[in-house]
């Protein structure tokens, strides 16, 4: 046994209850886009409105799964999408696939293989700029729009000093943060969603972290004004105060 298997099983025995306690998954499925295979969760009832949760980049479905469960227990049938690159769905390393726009056709092939021919489509962050990309691309299959922190046009500058450090670090220095990776894979997960999520994504290989940065830096960030203002359908918009990340001006 590693010395890092033993510390991550010592913190689990002594961790409270509240934060070993993960959050209930849902029915967990797969279809292919293209040569690569989609993960996705199952939340509520089959004959419920639909709505598909984005997570936000490096995340995965883990970190909506309380609002999955909300939102079911209120009758909608919830499915929680991991994007190309993100929680159960294929990793390719090659940054040209994971771009925000391939992430807004992703959504199209689950709602294909659901055979759905619209939904409430939301999402935190980036999936939240998914969402949107989704609505210029597919108006018509666009119920209506949940967006919680999206990533507009003047923050792309902060988005780039936040990421690209993490980008270099992880390309440059992959040995040592594989192994800080595989420590954080052996630790206990949180309950809440949002820290178990994101205790996931700093688990993951390093080629996996620098190649969804280069991917959604170097890409499409958010459909332009000219084509949001097309946008016809009922939208919530959530923001947070003082977050210089997600400025919604």
């Amino acid at each position: 046994m590693s010395a890092a298997s033993t510390v991550a099983d010592r913190m689990r025995a002594r961790a409270p209850a509240w934060l070993v306690q993960a959050a209930q998954p849902g029915r967990q499925e797969y279809c292919h886009y293209g040569e690569f295979r989609l993960g996705y969760e199952l939340h509520g009832p089959d004959n419920g409105a639909p709505i598909v949760l984005v997570h936000g980049i490096l995340l995965d479905a883990v970190v909506n799964r309380d609002l999955a469960v909300s939102l079911s227990q209120a009758g909608y049938r919830v499915i929680l999408l991991d994007l190309l690159g993100h929680g159960t769905s294929d990793k390719p390393t090659n940054a040209r696939e994971l771009r925000v726009d391939f992430f807004a056709e992703q959504v199209a092939t689950v709602l294909d293989h659901l055979g759905l021919e619209k939904a409430v489509i939301g999402g935190l962050s980036l999936g939240a700029i998914t969402a949107l990309q989704f609505a210029v691309d597919f108006p018509h299959r666009t119920e209506a729009l949940l967006l919680e922190m999206p990533v507009m046009e003047h923050a792309v500058p902060a988005a780039a000093l936040m990421l690209v450090p993490l980008m270099l670090t992880v390309r440059y220095a992959a040995p040592v943060y594989r192994k800080l990776a595989g420590f954080l894979r052996g630790l206990p997960r949180p309950a809440l969603g949002i820290f178990a999520s994101g205790l996931n994504a700093l688990s993951q290989e390093p080629e996996v972290i620098a190649s969804v940065l280069h991917g959604v830096l170097v890409g499409p960030v958010v459909p332009p004004r000219r084509e949001r203002v097309k946008i016809a359908v009922p939208a919530l918009v959530i923001g947070h105060g003082g977050d210089w990340l997600h400025n919604l001006e």
